[in-house]
């Protein structure tokens, strides 16, 4: 299997997430930064068809809500 991989994603004050995946295989998140977000900064919602270690999040900075999000 050859992996999906997105590297140095920036991303910030979203109404919802920074960056979402749904029903991947093999996607690799690499060097995230995401701040400010209203649901989730980061979120894979389904993963299949996958061995364990594979779909990955690696070397992420994430920031919740600081007083500089929006409503």
């Amino acid at each position: 299997m050859i992996p999906a991989r997105f590297i140095n994603f920036t991303s910030f004050k979203n109404r919802r997430n920074g960056a979402i995946a749904e029903k991947v295989g093999d996607v690799r998140w690499e060097n995230f930064k995401v701040a400010d977000n209203l649901i989730a900064g980061l979120e894979f919602s389904l993963i299949s068809e996958v061995e364990d270690g594979r779909a990955m999040i690696n070397g992420a900075l994430v920031i919740g809500r600081s007083d500089n999000a929006d409503e």
